[in-house]
């Protein structure tokens, strides 16, 4: 006669408790750790409203005011990117309403209008780089990039696939 398997587990019960308890403990220690880390940063954020080095992100926002702590933070160094940044943020403010979380600004609808010309005259050297730098992943250069705009080629509506032959 076969035997039966043994569906019983290896470990006893309460073996798997303590570990299970051990565990919880040690999530709940660097949660707290994490929680003592956290608050004096945030409670700092109400200095920093009062203080001008914050900003809430509403419509109507204050351009002046956000160029100024972008300029104070040298998150660009040249003052055409900060003024593209500047009226691409304020313009989406007021068209979109304010973001749920500063994670929604990387969404496509927060996403900076770059105009069509190959080297565009209003962005400073780091944007103009980058942009020359999305291109070329692309796999454009400034002949096809320019070629694409004035003259793209005609693609028929439909395509014969042969049947699958």
């Amino acid at each position: 006669m076969p035997s039966k398997p043994n569906l019983r587990h290896t470990r006893p019960f309460t073996e798997s408790w303590l570990l299970l308890t051990g565990s919880a403990l040690v999530l709940l220690l660097f949660f707290l750790k994490l929680y003592a880390v956290l608050t004096p940063r945030l409670l700092e954020s109400d200095t920093d409203l009062a203080a001008h080095k914050a900003i809430v992100l509403a419509p109507g926002i204050d351009k002046n005011r956000l160029q100024h702590i972008l300029a104070a933070g040298n998150y660009f160094p040249d003052p055409r990117d900060l003024q593209l940044v500047t009226d691409s943020l304020a313009a989406g403010l007021n068209a979109h309403g304010a973001p749920a979380n500063l994670g929604e600004l990387n969404k496509k609808k927060w996403l900076i209008a770059v105009p069509t010309a190959w080297n565009p005259a209003g962005m400073g050297a780091d944007f103009r780089e980058r942009l020359l730098a999305s291109r070329q992943r692309l796999g454009f250069d400034s002949v096809v990039y320019n070629r694409e705009l004035t003259r793209p080629p005609a693609y028929g509506s439909s395509v014969s696939l042969g049947k699958g032959k």
